[in-house]
């Protein structure tokens, strides 16, 4: 099981709802398949009046990614991997800082505003451009944890505001069964260590056969930051130098070896 937090009191739904949370936590107690979970994630979209749900658990390498949703879009998902928005997602970001469950709209209202920065990073500037193409919705709710070198997500999107508690009290509470149901279909990983959400994406532009010049105009950081960082990931990966680093990332699911033998 996860070690997710305390789901959040709902003494302020009705009876109804508060029975109905108690069977789809029964339901994906025992949901061990993706047909099962599928059709627990549509009756609650239905119930709580979602446009889409989706959960998404995957090491940021995306080897072996799982995906349920109901009434989200294959073609962003397949956009959003390819190109590695994770890596600057300020969504994954939260998750990786240890925030479990929360609204989007502080993150995502903000892009248009960014995207007249000239601070931000190339990929940060394409997710940003990608995601106003492809009409990503501003409002709704997420989630997710991070369990060993994986991380797990919980993403309803909604276009307008839901305007009341009752939304993010369900999601919230149902948020750590569905943590739990999700992590079954998750192909583990070795004992990673744990990087942060820059370093990874340092890793990757590492790889990529970028010096530290190139790789601190990607990320918006200067040269100094960049070194320091790696660094930080000399010692986290016990790493003897920079292509002992990227063969470790490799070896712990950092990095794709799909993606090494392009």
């Amino acid at each position: 099981m996860l070690d997710t937090e305390t789901a959040p009191a709902t003494d302020a739904l009705c009876a109804y709802d508060r029975a109905l949370l108690s069977d789809y936590h029964q339901h994906l107690q025992h949901a061990s398949d993706r047909d099962g979970i599928a059709s627990c994630l549509a009756g609650i979209r239905e119930w709580v009046d979602l446009e889409e749900i989706m959960l998404f658990t995957s090491t940021l390498s995306y080897v072996d990614h799982q995906i349920v949703g109901v009434g989200h879009d294959p073609a962003w998902m397949n956009l959003y991997m390819r190109e590695g928005f994770a890596h600057v997602d300020p969504i994954i970001n939260e998750i990786f800082l240890g925030n479990r469950f929360f609204s989007r709209s502080p993150l995502i209202k903000p892009f248009g505003s960014l995207l007249r920065s000239r601070s931000v990073g190339t990929l940060f500037r394409r997710l940003a451009e990608a995601a106003m193409d492809f009409g990503r919705p501003a409002h709704g709710y997420v989630g997710g944890v991070v369990d060993g070198g994986r991380f797990m997500l919980l993403s309803a999107p909604a276009t307008e505001s839901p305007n009341n508690a009752r939304a993010g009290l369900i999601l919230g509470s149902l948020f750590p069964s569905l943590m739990n149901t999700m992590s079954q279909l998750s192909l583990r990983s070795p004992d990673a260590p744990q990087l942060s959400l820059r370093e990874i994406h340092l890793l990757k532009l590492l790889a990529d056969g970028l010096i530290d010049a190139e790789i601190a105009i990607a990320l918006g950081i200067s040269t100094a930051t960049v070194r320091f960082h790696m660094q930080n990931l000399f010692q986290k990966l016990q790493a003897r130098n920079r292509c002992h680093v990227i063969a470790l990332a490799y070896r712990y699911g950092y990095l794709s070896v799909a993606r090494m033998q392009n």
